[in-house]
């Protein structure tokens, strides 16, 4: 709802008269626009931009501009040439035809970039535009996952780029939040928070807390949080048995497969399930660790 609100009031006003003026990136706008999305998906500020964007099925507001800028182009070409905007784009295009950078100059650079022909209608326009842009982001996040591995996991259930439906299926935003911030690696897992130690932590060397006090040196990452962590025994138990009686083919997968096919759920039942489990867990984790006296990352 929020978002929508976002698209409906707020990018309509940002983006104003954008056919004139919408060729640079403009960055204090996507500024504004990524802390918007942030804020919906209830993850924190310095949570990958990529992940945010593809979690939300989102690009950045250039491509609006962008796409406004060709449309209103190619309604300007298509005007009667007695009309003063076609003679001005006249004008305007016989400059750009001498080697000078005006408006039209710059609206051919775009129609390069995204290979727009001039038989292209609004809605291929649109199309194209649109598709470059996810591409390009898709690209970044493939960079992310290579470079750090941070969002590899991430990688392995996230097929398409597209509003995943959780966001809608669930309604309370602690939980849909949290579920948010387990999916895209912005959690207080020893797997993320062991990035942020004074001595940055290696990978296989971030044990969960809990297991490691029973001498199990388990790495905490999202697959041990869900299904394998002793201290989540109850809650689990809870959403595997439902599961099993509803989909008694996912008895036979492995912990990594489980959760791959948990995440990629887009049944109510189990998106609810899931959904309770990641608020009450982390709850439950951090009740533990503040009696124990143990500081932990901050989600």
């Amino acid at each position: 709802m929020f978002l929508y609100l976002f698209d409906h009031t707020i990018a309509p006003i940002l983006n104003y008269a954008s056919e004139i003026w919408g060729f640079e990136d403009w960055s204090k706008l996507e500024t504004l626009h990524l802390k918007a999305c942030k804020y919906a998906l209830g993850v924190r500020s310095n949570t990958t931009t990529e992940a945010v964007y593809a979690e939300l099925g989102r690009i950045s507001l250039q491509h609006n501009r962008h796409t406004n800028i060709l449309k209103y182009y190619a309604r300007l070409s298509s005007l009667d040439s007695e009309r003063y905007s076609s003679k001005a784009l006249s004008m305007l295009s016989l400059d750009a035809d001498f080697g000078h950078s005006n408006w039209v100059s710059q609206v051919c650079n775009l129609q390069d970039r995204y290979e727009i022909q001039i038989t292209d209608n609004r809605t291929i326009i649109k199309a194209k535009v649109r598709k470059h842009f996810e591409r390009q982001l898709l690209e970044k996040l493939k960079e992310h996952i290579m470079d750090d591995k941070k969002l590899h996991l991430y990688a392995s259930f996230k097929s398409n780029f597209k509003f995943e439906p959780y966001l809608d299926l669930l309604p309370d935003f602690k939980i849909r939040s949290t579920l948010a911030k387990l999916r895209v690696s912005a959690h207080n897992l020893q797997i993320e928070a062991g990035r942020f130690h004074k001595n940055k932590t290696p990978r296989e060397e971030r044990f969960c807390l809990y297991c490691k006090k029973s001498n199990s040196f388990q790495v905490e990452t999202e697959v041990h949080f869900l299904l394998s962590c002793p201290l989540y025994e109850s809650e689990r138990q809870k959403i595997l048995e439902i599961t099993y009686r509803n989909f008694p083919s996912t008895i036979s997968l492995s912990e990594h497969d489980m959760f791959i096919w948990l995440m990629s759920q887009e049944d109510y039942e189990t998106t609810k399930l899931l959904g309770n489990f990641c608020k009450t867990s982390f709850e439950i984790r951090t009740k533990y660790f503040n009696n124990v006296g143990t500081q932990i990352y901050n989600m």
